[in-house]
Order: structure tokens, then sequence, then C-alpha cells
């Protein structure tokens, strides 16, 4: 089982797993993904509405990043306490 059929198992549309797969895609083109390509692989209406929902929830959870240590590089600004291990 493919990284992405298993991700889409887990937010309850496994069975579009085998049509990414067939068409080569990755988890890297579900964000990606526009409604074209995924009526093109046969996902339903109901599919799109989950993995719509799952990838606004991926973003909520996971910022990128860069956001991650911009926000920690403005604390460590406010206590005036930059870490000593290299910029980040």
């Amino acid at each position: 089982m493919s990284e992405l059929c298993a991700r889409l198992e887990t937010i309850g549309i496994g069975q579009y797993g085998d049509a990414f797969d067939a068409n080569e895609s990755g988890t890297d083109v579900l964000e990606q993904a526009d409604d074209q390509l995924l009526k093109d692989i046969g996902v339903s209406i109901g599919g799109h509405i989950t993995l719509a929902r799952a990838l606004v929830a991926a973003k909520a959870v996971a910022p990128e990043p860069e956001e991650v240590f911009a926000r920690a590089r403005q604390l460590c600004e406010k206590l005036d306490q930059l870490p000593h291990w290299g910029q980040f």
C-alpha cells in the first residue's frame, strides 16, 4: 500500500487510492489536485468534499516550517534571547 493510499484510507476515501496510484500521483499531488483532476480519476463529489476538509485540517494542524521558524524567531526576539546554535 502506497503512502497516499494509506492517507486516503485514514480520511475515509481509501477506495480512490488505486485511481491515484494508476495515475502515478503521490501525496504531493493532493494539495494541487483540482476539481477536474479529481473528476478525471473518478472521485465522487462526496470524495471531493472529504478530501478538501482533510486538506484544510492538515494545513491548520501543520503550518509550513518557515511559519514555525518565523514565529519562533519573533518570540526569541521579544525575549531578547536568540539561540546560539545558528540562524534559523
